[in-house]
C-alpha cells in the first residue's frame, strides 16, 4: 500500500469547529497508507483533547511559535519543518494557508485548502484575498467546501465550475454523541455551543430567550463557550433580567454530556459554513433552531426550525412551539438522529483520503 506524506497546517489547535475537524479527520485516517503530520502555526501546545487524540495515535505535531501579526521568520521555521517532512500533499485551514502556500508553489507539492466559513469571510484580509484568487486561477490550490452551499459560493467566489471545487462535509462522532449517557431531570434546557463572538450573534438568542420567559414559561439555557463578547452578554442577560436563568458552563471536553441532557439546540449566527456544533447536537439527538445562513439550511430541514438571521421573535416563537408540542419535539428529535449518519467522520475520512491520492497522483 502506497505511504502517501500529508501535512495539515493549522493556526492553532483552539476550541472551534475547525479544529476538531482536523483532529476527527487525522485521527481517522488509516495509517498504513498515510503519514500525516500536523503543523500548528500559532503558539504552543494547549493539551485539550484534541490534541490528545492525536498524539494518542502516534501522529506528531510540530508548534511553529508564530506570535501576533504576519511573521516572515514563521514562514521559515515552517519552511525548515516542511523540507524535513517532505509531504506529498498540503492540507491548509483558516490563516495558515499563508504561511504553507509559498513552499507548496516552491516545492511543486499539490495544495488543498479546506473553506470553513463564507469565501468572502475566509479571504476578508488583503493578503489572503489576493493570495488565495492567485493559485486558484493558476490552478495552484484546490479549495475545498463543507457544504452544498458553501461549494456554490467557492465556486461563484474564485470564478470555477462547480467540479473544480470538492465537497467533503465536516466530520462529526456519531458514535460518541448518540450513544452519551447523561440522566435527565425534569428541567427543560435550550443549549448552544460557540464561541462568544459578534458573528455568533448570541445577543439575539438571549432577546429571544427573554422572549419566551416572559410568557411564564420555565426553562434554562446552557450556553458552552467562551470569548470576546462573554461580558457583554452577561450585562446584556441581566439587563434583560434573565441572568439567573443561563448557566455559563465555559469550554468542556465532555460536550456530548450537556447535550445529551438538553431538549432543544439553538444557533443564533450572522453567517456560517457548515457548523459542526449543529451536526453535533443532531447525533445527540435534539431539534435544531438556527438562524438560516450559509449551509445550515443543508442540515436542518425536518428535524427543526429556521429563522431569518436577526429576527428575535421567530425564534422566540419556535422556542414556544417546541417547549409546549413534546409530539413534534419528539419527532424532530428523531429526524435529527437519523439526518447526523450520513456526517459520521467515517465518511469524512473516506473523502479526503480519495482527494489526498488523487493529489499526490496528479502530473
Amino acid at each position: 500500500m502506497q505511504n502517501i506524506k500529508v501535512a495539515v497546517i493549522l493556526p492553532y489547535f483552539g476550541p472551534g469547529g475547525a479544529e476538531k475537524m482536523v483532529s476527527r479527520l487525522v485521527s481517522g485516517l488509516d495509517q498504513r497508507e498515510f503519514h500525516t503530520e500536523v503543523f500548528c502555526v500559532k503558539g504552543e501546545p494547549l493539551g485539550n483533547d484534541m490534541e490528545q487524540v492525536l498524539q494518542n495515535k502516534g501522529i506528531k505535531i510540530h508548534y511553529i511559535g508564530k506570535k501576533n501579526g504576519f511573521s516572515v521568520s514563521a514562514v521559515l521555521r515552517l519552511f525548515q519543518k516542511l523540507d524535513c517532512f517532505l509531504p506529498d500533499v498540503i492540507h491548509t485551514h483558516q490563516s495558515s494557508c499563508i504561511y504553507a502556500a509559498p513552499w507548496a508553489v516552491m516545492r511543486n507539492k499539490p495544495f488543498l485548502h479546506t473553506m470553513h466559513t463564507l469565501p468572502e469571510i475566509e479571504n476578508a484580509r488583503l493578503m489572503r484575498r489576493l493570495l488565495t484568487n492567485f493559485l486558484t486561477k493558476h490552478n495552484l490550490m484546490t479549495p475545498v467546501a463543507v457544504s452544498n452551499t458553501n461549494q456554490r459560493l467557492v465556486a461563484e467566489y474564485y470564478g470555477l465550475q462547480l467540479a473544480q471545487v470538492p465537497m467533503i462535509q465536516n466530520p462529526v462522532d456519531v458514535k460518541r454523541f448518540s450513544e452519551a449517557k447523561c440522566e435527565r431531570d425534569d428541567v427543560f434546557r435550550f443549549i448552544t455551543v460557540g464561541r462568544f463572538s459578534k458573528e455568533k450573534n448570541q445577543q439575539m438568542m438571549l432577546r429571544a430567550f427573554a422572549e419566551f420567559v416572559d410568557k411564564g414559561y420555565s426553562a434554562r439555557l446552557v450556553m458552552l463557550g467562551k470569548g470576546e463578547e462573554e461580558e457583554n452578554l452577561k450585562g446584556l442577560a441581566k439587563e434583560l433580567g434573565i441572568d439567573d436563568k443561563i448557566d455559563y458552563v465555559g469550554y468542556v471536553n465532555n460536550v456530548e454530556d450537556y447535550l445529551k441532557k438538553a431538549d432543544v439546540f439553538l444557533l443564533s449566527s450572522h453567517y456560517e459554513a457548515q457548523p459542526l456544533c449543529v451536526l453535533e447536537a443532531m447525533a445527540a439527538g435534539l431539534p435544531i433552531i438556527s438562524t438560516d445562513v450559509g449551509g445550515v439550511s443543508d442540515v436542518v430541514t425536518d428535524n427543526g426550525f429556521l429563522v431569518s438571521s436577526g429576527d428575535v421573535q421567530s425564534m422566540a416563537q419556535a422556542m414556544e412551539q417546541l417547549y409546549l408540542d413534546k409530539s413534534l419535539r419528539e419527532e424532530m428529535a428523531e429526524n435529527s438522529a437519523a439526518n447526523a449518519k450520513p456526517f459520521d467522520v467515517s465518511n469524512t475520512t473516506c473523502g479526503y483520503s480519495k482527494l489526498y491520492r488523487d493529489l499526490a497522483t496528479r502530473k
